[in-house]
């Protein structure tokens, strides 16, 4: 019992911050779902594909 209660305490308080301090996209100004960090899946999927993890010589690493 104590263990639900401390886990709807920390959604609650979470929940309430996110009133005044919306977790939004940085890219797109939309918000978050709870599984989302910093952008929305939208905007991970809209990202460019650049194969540098394909070459040989990365210039990227």
């Amino acid at each position: 019992m104590t263990q639900k209660r401390t886990i709807f305490d920390k959604l609650w308080i979470t929940d309430f911050i996110h009133l005044f301090y919306p977790n939004v996209c940085y890219a797109c100004g939309e918000a978050l779902i709870e599984q989302e960090d910093v952008i929305c899946t939208s905007c991970y999927f809209k990202l460019p594909k650049t194969g540098f993890h394909l070459h040989q010589e990365n210039i990227i690493s």
